[in-house]
């Protein structure tokens, strides 16, 4: 009977410590991870990755009203769950795919990417006065933010493995699709008066934006618009990464990415124009409310922007404990940040696990994975809890999801 425990035992123990490292589509970090081999051949990979995060729903309003035919909203248990600070809604997107080929030593790979970030602020103040109210004969004034920063590329790749050693070099073309201004944004006004009895309210948005679109093309924008712009307007890059193998599998790597050949030439202009008023007179007597207000695209005139990616440095290492652990690092020098994570993954009876914690841009996000690797077809799908509080990493107010498709042999 011990035998047989501790057969299991070490059975187990070898299927939870089958490793799994790091994964092609994971090549943001260190692009040498392009031609990491899991297919010796040739391999091909999609990978959209969505993250989304806000701060002002409860996960447990969501869960309490999902079957519900009538939901009833508290305007100020929201407001008290933010506990003082902006409501804060924002998305980083990303998809990516590439077609990668193994011939002898050297490996070769085309690719293509589109990022999208964005994030819109509501200040504090402006929602105290929805849920608290106002003051008579006082005005209020504020300002929120709109911010954007989001790219297409293209590029190839190419690597050299020699004994242990992995050196890839990743050279892209890329130009801005919406990039916001440092001084893009909105502000409100909200008067009242008890002489007239009026309530008097405006919000304005005035939120210019760079690009190689005009507005049109942005509302339509389809491949070819992409790659004529890519041809006349592009920045380029390169990106160097090392990967140190043990046991066929990476286990250390560095990496320098993010550097600006030349900058992408945004030669469009793109305003975002809203004017929304609120106007109420003599409330007592006549008791009308009148709303009026658009927003719409215009194009902005003499745009000459230069837009460069951000330098980054990376690196990462594999240590098997019972499972894999890998943490890694990303610093950006000219944005002061810095990106770090730890993934720990393994396999439980052939099925391919993953645990993951990270801090991305002020974002804290906690993830789990699993999927199916067939060799020839591999998917893997992770979600995730996202949150500005590592206190309230739990509660649901930010979601990631995460899926990858690997075809080849």
């Amino acid at each position: 009977m011990k035998k047989t425990i501790l057969l299991i035992i070490v059975l187990t123990l070898g299927v939870l410590t089958f490793s799994q490292g790091l994964y092609s589509w994971e090549h943001n970090i260190n692009p040498a991870l392009i031609n990491t081999r899991r297919r010796s051949i040739f391999e091909l990979n999609l990978t959209p990755d969505i993250n989304i995060y806000q701060n002002l729903v409860k996960s447990s309003f969501i869960f309490d009203n999902l079957n519900k035919k009538e939901i009833t909203i508290d305007l100020n248990d929201f407001y008290e769950g933010l506990n003082g600070n902006d409501f804060e809604l924002s998305t980083d997107d990303y998809i990516n795919t590439n077609f990668a080929i193994n011939i002898f030593d050297l490996g070769l790979s085309v690719y293509a990417n589109a990022t999208v970030e964005a994030e819109a602020k509501v200040p504090n103040e402006l929602l105290k006065l929805i849920v608290e109210g106002n003051e008579i004969n006082k005005t209020y004034k504020g300002k929120g933010d709109l911010n954007s920063f989001s790219t297409a590329e293209v590029g190839a790749y190419l690597s050299y493995k020699y004994s242990d050693n992995l050196l890839g070099i990743k050279y892209g073309w890329f130009v801005p699709v919406l990039v916001s201004d440092k001084n893009s944004g909105y502000d409100y006004e909200f008067v009242t008066s008890n002489q007239t009895s009026s309530i008097n309210a405006s919000l304005n948005v005035e939120a210019p934006f760079y690009s190689v679109f005009n507005s049109s093309e942005i509302e339509n924008l389809n491949v070819n618009t992409v790659f004529d712009r890519i041809n006349s307007n592009r920045g380029q890059s390169i990106d160097i990464g090392y990967i140190r193998y043990a046991d066929e599998e990476p286990w250390f790597g560095i990496s320098v990415g993010n550097i600006t050949l030349s900058p992408a030439l945004a030669n469009k202009g793109i305003k975002a124009v809203g004017n929304y008023t609120i106007d109420s007179t003599n409330l007592i007597f006549e008791n009308k409310f009148e709303v009026k207000g658009d927003i719409k695209l215009e194009d902005i005139q003499n745009v000459n922007e230069k837009i460069s990616k951000p330098l980054k440095l990376t690196g990462f290492y594999k240590q098997n404990l019972l499972i894999d652990w890998i943490p890694y690092i990303e610093y950006y020098p000219t944005l002061s940040r810095i990106d770090w994570g730890v993934f720990a993954r393994g396999d439980l009876f052939v099925i391919p696990y993953s645990i993951g914690f990270e801090n991305i841009n002020k974002l804290w996000k906690v993830s789990i994975g699993t999927g199916i690797n067939l060799h020839i077809l591999e998917l893997d799908l992770s979600v995730a809890s996202v949150s500005t509080d590592i206190t309230k990493i739990l509660d649901l107010r930010g979601i990631s999801a995460k899926v990858n498709l690997s075809l080849g042999f």
